[in-house]
């Protein structure tokens, strides 16, 4: 099935990160309105999973950190795809995964 070929797959994984990213950008903006830096507030699991509805807790500064390098998503521990990311930080309540820059820079729909 066309499905199963690797480049679908990595397509379909992007997709799906991408759009958690775009979430928890949106969540970010609107913490950062309020003036919520220290506390922990929700975000949003950035795993290929697209039925993944977990949320992590962290500061506006360690997502901010996360998102300092464009191929970084944020995930629970668990939520890792070997095959497509490698973990660069593993933290207590978040993992940090770098993904390929071809997948990671994937154009995505409005």
């Amino acid at each position: 099935m066309p499905e199963d070929r690797p480049d679908e797959r990595g397509r379909r994984v992007a997709e799906n990160e991408a759009t958690f990213r775009r979430a928890n950008e949106r969540l970010r903006e609107a913490y950062r309105a309020f003036g919520a830096r220290e506390e922990q507030v929700p975000f949003i699991c950035e795993c290929a999973d697209s039925r993944c509805t977990r949320v992590l807790m962290l500061t506006t500064a360690e997502y901010e950190d996360v998102r300092a390098q464009l191929g970084n998503f944020l995930v629970l521990p668990g939520h890792e795809l070997s095959r497509f990311e490698r973990v660069t930080a593993d933290h207590e309540r978040f993992r940090v995964v770098e993904k390929a820059a071809h997948i990671a820079e994937t154009p995505q729909p409005g």
